[in-house]
């Protein structure tokens, strides 16, 4: 306790055993009115410290202020030399009190759990009107014979206040909370004035000649409490809002209410010789308000429990964010139908759906706007199926739909194909408009088949949509599974290349469409597997962006880049300075701060920023638009330039070019593969560079493979051409011969020159046997 607090403690602590030792004292007297009046003083000025109720400090305030206003008003009479009436305005002064210091303990019950006191109230209840007949019969039914009407009730009020007094002390100590001393000595203060009220009642019916001066010491020491309480620094625990947690009937309570609905029959039962008619009236409808409470209590228990009951069974079949049935829910209703396909049934067709790219909503939006989505996916999910099919969320954003009595493959894929389409409209949640696709994957059973493999079934099917660029629906086929060992392997063999430096950067030529000159470089990640090879991309970027190692990975490509930009501008391998373009994830872009961990590495690395360009896809300029504005305008104020990659294939954002600082657009693979094939195409084509150069945009077609495709471009006024036609993707040590070649001999069109050397006799061509077709 701080020094200037120990004064005042020790002085109120002096003063109650002064009451104790010499209680007819003046000093006792003189004390006992110092402190009292010092306590009231300081629970009123506790209303105005910050962080605490201000409405309960002024109740418990004013209850204390009525009781020393009782205590004056009783003092009176022997300092006037006037004979103490059995009724008198001392007592209105303490009755007063015992209602305000109730609700004062009340409210910071009920601010300490909200909504959690009810229980409490009932139990407080019947039990103080238990013991109000108790209290008649042993209390204050001997101290009021043959005394008036008027003294009868005051007498009789003074135990009904004081049960209020110890429904007050259980409900602080029952209450959730902290009980720290603040709530200790408020406790202490109620039971302690209880105990002294009931021995003032007490005490002259058993024991008439035993002084009830000493009681005087016990009312200063609940003074004392309730001062301490106010001043403790913690106080505000006392109406600080606690966890909220379940009330549940503990065999105390039990008890307590065992004794509440017996004790008015009992006192009934031993007293009903002897009583007259209020008595037995007071006993009665006592016994009755009893067992109504008890009744209301247990009523309350019985729901409770039935809540509980069917919470647990709604939680055990049921998914808590969607509603939608849990897996082992799943489980029941997939074998219920195959078990109804046995009989004679149709056969069940199960669907597995994935939500495309789902994590990089969480990444940019957080998981609230998850959540949004998922219950939105699942109601979606429930316009699209019968009534009598069940659906189930099995994971983060995994879905299985169980189909009954289906007739053919057709119809299975007809209900997937609207799950698709349903789940592809964009999903409006508190902070954005996301866009979402679904992957699904399907297969069908019959009365021999089993639900655990039925679902394996549909999980490798789904797996291979997507594999096959996503939003699409693929059935399952024999040998599928397969497909999840070869993942898992990929996997693996990601995080031992990470780990042993086997992942390289590749380079691609981008040249001028008019020139023919080398003007920049796309950089291009392989995967040099010892014994095997070079893996393209396009072999493991999948199982790259679903693990999350892209994020590493791309870190590792930046940098590489960044640093072999440095070496060539060092090393003048070209008249003019190189740019170097560089793949960008969303993933990767939403991980953290992309704009600072860009100027961290030119920095690190040498690079001049106007020798980095960054190419993100469509998907990013829709995703969290703020955000990326953000940094987009980060990265350009460095000087490093933004460029789309493929472009015209995702979201198509036309109207998000003007809003972002793009510079750069790479035209889409596609397009150039379909120029010569039809007139649309190739107006479509020209269409894109021609809206592009409106807007103040460079135009970088990747993919020409062709003669035709490059005349056809330099004719729609393309500025870049980038593919196999010019240079494969080369090591850095095999880029600087293309390079001055095309310099020394430029023609708008040549492909670059052919590239000698173990890096160009080491490539392989195909694809590893466990990897799948490369790219």
């Amino acid at each position: 306790m701080r020094p200037r607090r120990l004064l005042p403690t020790a002085a109120a602590a002096g003063a109650v055993v002064v009451n104790v030792v010499d209680p007819d004292s003046w000093l006792a007297w003189g004390s006992y009115h110092a402190v009292a009046a010092a306590a009231v003083a300081v629970v009123l000025r506790a209303a105005g410290r910050g962080g605490r109720d201000r409405r309960a400090w002024q109740l418990l305030g004013a209850g204390l202020a009525c009781w020393y206003a009782g205590d004056l008003f009783w003092d009176a009479y022997e300092v006037l030399g006037r004979a103490r009436p059995d009724v008198s305005v001392a007592d209105a002064a303490y009755l007063a009190g015992y209602p305000l210091l109730g609700a004062a303990i009340g409210r910071m019950v009920a601010l300490r759990a909200p909504g959690q006191h009810r229980e409490g109230i009932l139990d407080g209840a019947a039990f103080a009107a238990a013991a109000v007949v108790a209290t008649w019969h042993f209390l204050v039914a001997p101290s009021v014979e043959g005394a008036g009407l008027a003294q009868a009730l005051v007498w009789g009020a003074y135990p009904v206040a004081d049960l209020v007094l110890l429904a007050a002390a259980g409900w602080l100590l029952l209450s959730p909370g902290r009980r720290g001393a603040p709530t200790l000595l408020v406790s202490a203060f109620l039971v302690t004035t209880l105990a002294a009220d009931i021995a003032y009642l007490a005490i002259p019916v058993h024991w008439p000649d035993v002084s009830l001066v000493p009681l005087d010491a016990a009312y200063l020491a609940s003074y004392v409490a309730l001062a301490i309480a106010a001043a403790h620094p913690h106080a505000d625990e006392l109406t600080a809002t606690s966890a909220l947690r379940p009330q549940r009937l503990h065999p105390a309570r039990i008890v307590v209410l065992g004794v509440a609905l017996v004790a008015a029959p009992l006192t009934a039962a031993f007293t009903a010789a002897g009583s007259g008619t209020p008595t037995r009236a007071l006993v009665a409808s006592t016994s009755v308000l009893c067992a109504g409470l008890v009744l209301a209590r247990f009523s309350i228990a019985v729901r409770q429990c039935e809540a509980a009951h069917e919470l647990l069974a709604r939680r055990a079949s049921r998914d808590e964010l969607t509603g939608l049935h849990n897996r082992p829910s799943l489980l029941e209703d997939a074998a219920a139908a195959l078990e109804n396909a046995r009989r004679g049934g149709g056969p069940v067709g199960v669907l597995y759906v994935d939500i495309d790219r789902f994590k990089s909503v969480n990444d940019t939006w957080g998981h609230e706007a998850g959540d949004e989505v998922l219950r939105e996916a699942a109601r979606r999910l429930r316009e699209v199926v019968r009534p009598g099919d069940t659906i189930a969320r099995v994971g983060g954003d995994e879905f299985v739909v169980v189909l009954r009595e289906v007739s053919a493959p057709e119809d299975v894929e007809a209900v997937a194909v609207r799950i698709r389409n349903a789940l592809a409209k964009p999903v409006t949640t508190r902070d954005a408009v996301v866009t979402l696709s679904a992957s699904v994957g399907m297969t069908m059973g019959s009365g021999v088949d089993d639900v655990e493999r039925l679902l394996r079934d549909a999980d490798v099917a789904m797996y291979r949509a997507k594999q096959r660029g996503r939003n699409r629906v693929e059935r399952y086929e024999e040998g599928l599974h397969e497909l999840l060992a070869r993942r898992a392997h990929v996997e693996a063999g990601l995080r031992g290349a990470l780990a042993n430096d086997e992942l390289r950067v590749y380079y691609q030529p981008v040249v001028d469409a008019r020139t023919g000159i080398v003007r920049g470089v796309e950089a291009l990640l392989r995967w040099r597997v010892p014994g095997e090879g070079v893996v393209a991309a396009g072999a493991f970027m999948d199982v790259a962006e679903d693990t999350g190692l892209i994020v590493p990975m791309g870190r590792r490509v930046l940098e590489a880049a960044c640093r072999d930009a440095a070496g060539w501008d060092a090393g003048s391998v070209h008249p003019e300075a190189l740019w170097v373009a560089v793949n960008v994830s969303p993933r990767q872009f939403a991980a953290g701060d992309f704009a600072a961990t860009v100027e961290r590495t030119l920095a690190a690395t040498g690079a001049r920023p106007e020798q980095l360009v960054l190419e993100i896809t469509e998907s990013v300029l829709v995703s969290d638009v703020e955000r990326t504005r953000e940094q987009l305008a980060r990265l350009v104020g460095l000087g490093v330039r933004v460029a789309v990659d493929d472009f015209g294939t995702g979201y198509s954002a036309l109207a998000y070019l003007r809003q972002f600082p793009i510079e750069i657009v790479k035209l889409d693979r596609q397009f150039v593969r379909e120029i010569g094939v039809t007139p649309e195409r190739a107006t479509m084509a020209g269409a894109v560079i021609q809206l592009a150069h409106t807007l103040g945009h460079e135009v970088v077609a990747e993919g020409v493979e062709e003669r035709h495709q490059v005349d056809a471009l330099v004719r729609m006024g393309c500025d870049y051409l980038q593919g196999h036609h010019y240079a494969p993707a080369l090591p850095p040590e095999d880029l600087r011969g293309v390079v001055v070649d095309a310099a020394d001999h430029p023609a708008a069109g040549a492909p670059c020159a052919r590239v000698s050397g173990p890096g160009a006799r080491g490539r392989r061509r195909g694809p590893l046997p466990w990897t799948g077709p490369g790219t």
